[in-house]
């Protein structure tokens, strides 16, 4: 993880104190955390008036730039295996 990446994920954990300090009881989604620190990005936003006017956004993870260690716990090693291969991208392990 690179010095950026790092500061991010420190920032998310500030975020998260900030909304429980601003809402008791409430924290950053934990979802959304584990996304962004597979470096997701967010890329658009999008109230649903349906479903009781929450906040919706679309997320983008590429895979291809995920840590491979993270990857193999998602995957397993034989889908991390075949995930590298379909990608043409070197094992790192």
């Amino acid at each position: 993880m690179d010095a950026g990446h790092a500061s991010e994920l420190a920032n998310i954990k500030m975020l998260g104190k900030l909304i429980g300090r601003c809402d008791p009881g409430k924290a950053f989604p934990v979802l959304l955390r584990h996304y962004l620190s597979l470096n997701g990005r967010m890329v658009c936003f999008n109230i649903h008036s349906n479903f009781n006017d929450s906040l919706e956004g679309l997320i983008i993870v590429d895979a291809r730039k995920t840590d491979h260690k993270t990857l193999s716990r998602f995957l397993g090693a034989k889908g991390l295996k075949t995930f590298l291969e379909h990608q043409k991208l070197a094992d790192s392990a």
